[in-house]
This record gives structure tokens, C-alpha cells and sequence, in this order.
């Protein structure tokens, strides 16, 4: 079953408006309180806000991601390959790592650090292609004709 590419198109748009939308509400913020360009310590603590809240750890990803692992690792049908149980497992690791970020000005788990922002980035990298090719895999495996769940 192929994909519809408005659907993708759509898919595509949201990702995209996600992280503008995150850069305009650090904007908004600033000017809906009406912060005064000359006053920078008011500024620089609104986006540290709302970049430590886009780079630390966030406890609704975890949790999904252990359904997730958990949910592939006791699958009978065996959509997904249970390797990749483990590389969400690894996805979870990284955002426990992150938390340091709300607490470390420098080094490897700052919000720039090696371990906290970065391999981070890369393991996610990873684990979102691993996803995309899984998905599109198993959907191409999913009959066509078959009737949907009760």
C-alpha cells in the first residue's frame, strides 16, 4: 500500500512548523510581556527556558519509548525486529543523559555538551531512520484487502 503524498507533504509541514513554532514562542514571550531589547538578563532567561525545554530530557518521551521497546520486545506478530527494542532502549539512555543539561553551564552534558546534545542527536538520528525504513517495511508488508480491527 503506497503512501498518499499529501499525507507525507502534510507529515513533512508539521516537523517543520514544530521547531519554528519553538523559535517564534521564545519571540512571543519576550514581546507579549513586553521585555525591553536593553533589558538581557529577563531575554537570555526566556530562551534558556525554552531551549533547555527543547534539548533536556522530557519524562512524556521516555515513557513512550519504553511502551514502545516493551510493546515491539512482546509482539507476537513481530512488525518490528526486536534489535530495535534495543536501539530504543539506547534513545531512552540518551534522555536520561539529557537531564544534566537543566543544571551544567559547560562541558559534556551543558546544553551544547558532546554527551548531552550531541550524542544524543546522533542516537536519535539513528534510531528515527531505523523507524522510517521499519515503517515503511511493515507497511508495505500489510495486505491491502485485509479488514481493519474490531
Amino acid at each position: 500500500m503506497a503512501a498518499d503524498p499529501q499525507q507525507l507533504h502534510a507529515l513533512a509541514r508539521a516537523l517543520a512548523r514544530t521547531s519554528t513554532q519553538h523559535a517564534l514562542f521564545n519571540q512571543a514571550v519576550a514581546t507579549q510581556l513586553g521585555i525591553a531589547p536593553s533589558d538581557l538578563d529577563c531575554l537570555a532567561l526566556l530562551y534558556d527556558l525554552g531551549l533547555l525545554s527543547y534539548v533536556g530530557s522530557l519524562g512524556c518521551f521516555t515513557t513512550a519509548w519504553i511502551a514502545f521497546a516493551i510493546a515491539i520486545l512482546y509482539d507476537r506478530n513481530q512488525i518490528f525486529p526486536k534489535w530495535f527494542a534495543y536501539v530504543t532502549v539506547w534513545q531512552i539512555v540518551t534522555e536520561v543523559m539529557a537531564i544534566p543539561v537543566f543544571i551544567s553551564k559547560a562541558g559534556p552534558f551543558a546544553w551544547n555538551g558532546s554527551i548531552a546534545f550531541w550524542e544524543g542527536t546522533v542516537i536519535f538520528g539513528i534510531w528515527i531512520s531505523c523507524l522510517i525504513v521499519l515503517l515503511k517495511k511493515a507497511n508495505e508488508l500489510q495486505p491491502g484487502d485485509e479488514a481493519p480491527l474490531p
